[in-house]
């Protein structure tokens, strides 16, 4: 026994064995609950040579069963309004606002959040498949079953895939776990983007990063009857400084038939057996170094008379009445 356990630390990177010391010792952070204050700003600067109205919006940090609320959200500067969407119920607040010729402006919230790890139990055992015909609160159900554009279990290669990966397994949990060892194994992380990858995208590019991921996986389960959703937001044990790529992250939620969500976190997990991360999250099990800004997909916002349509609730959206090219901007998420 003492051999096979020298030839296992050999071939193990010795990121990952640590680690997973100090998850057994109890001694990674992110296996207790975590206080963070956070700074979430953009700075718009108008390019045009004339007056420029502009849109901003911002996702709100909300409450989850994984982070509480400590310290409502301040936001810079005043003249904003606050809403919801009306389909998943995520925050946003927006300001319009004229900014002169080569002027600028700079948008912020700042709060204070717990946020606490989150693991599923897998003790009650598993259930069938079929047991979704008895679910409890249906439109929550058939709202995760919904296909839109980043998400879809109604498409003939997914359906395929999963069908191919499955196999013949009727247990829920056991189904959503073959489909997720067979995500992390067909996709490679790589080239990030700002927004979210289609599941479409997924498989055409197959490198894609943590959204791609989970749009991937989301739809192969929505394919068996599972439904799944989006979670966007950002680590939190981390500082961005000088306006570089700001921590986002993207997961996966699945509902269980007794209504409870089981996170699942194949990209971190992917990069984790590599040797490439020591960021929190596996199937089952997300640790509290992250906060959620938004749940779902393919998200309608009111502004006003208007409706727009944002992949996730994460990065600011910035609208400009001379077009795109019309403004710059700087963004930054900072936490302690």
């Amino acid at each position: 026994m003492r051999r096979r356990g020298v030839r296992l630390l050999k071939n193990m990177p010795f990121k990952i064995f640590f680690r997973q010391l100090k998850e057994k010792l109890g001694l990674a952070f992110y296996l207790k609950p975590q206080l963070y204050s956070f700074s979430y700003s953009v700075r718009v600067e108008n390019l045009y040579s004339e007056n420029n109205e502009i849109t901003v919006i911002f996702p709100v940090a909300g409450e989850t069963v994984s982070q509480k609320i400590k310290k409502a959200p301040v936001f810079s500067p005043a003249g904003y309004i606050e809403n919801s969407d009306t389909k998943f119920k995520n925050h946003y607040v927006w300001w319009r606002k004229v900014l002169p010729a080569k002027g600028s402006a700079e948008f912020s919230e700042t709060g204070e959040i717990e946020v606490f790890p989150s693991e599923f139990s897998f003790e009650k055992g598993d259930f069938f498949l079929d047991d979704y015909r008895n679910v409890k609160n249906l439109s929550e159900y058939q709202l995760y079953l919904f296909s839109d554009y980043y998400l879809s279990g109604r498409d003939e290669k997914i359906k395929l895939l999963a069908e191919k990966s499955a196999g013949g397994e009727q247990g829920v949990v056991k189904t959503a776990r073959k489909l997720y060892e067979f995500t992390k194994n067909y996709l490679t992380y790589g080239n990030p983007i700002k927004g979210l990858y289609g599941f479409k995208e997924a498989m055409a590019k197959r490198e894609v990063d943590c959204g791609g991921f989970a749009s991937f996986l989301g739809s192969l389960c929505m394919a068996k009857g599972i439904p799944a959703r989006i979670i966007a937001g950002f680590w939190a044990a981390h500082r961005n400084h000088n306006g570089g790529q700001p921590p986002m992250h993207a997961w996966l939620e699945l509902m269980m038939p007794d209504g409870r969500w089981l996170p699942a976190d194949p990209s971190v997990e992917h990069l984790f057996l590599r040797g490439r991360t020591d960021k929190s999250g596996r199937f089952g099990f997300i640790g509290s170094d992250r906060i959620v800004f938004s749940r779902g997909s393919d998200i309608t916002l009111e502004v006003e008379d208007k409706k727009i349509t944002a992949d996730i609730l994460q990065n600011p959206i910035i609208i400009a009445e001379k077009g795109e090219g019309s403004v710059k901007t700087e963004f930054n998420f900072l936490t302690q």
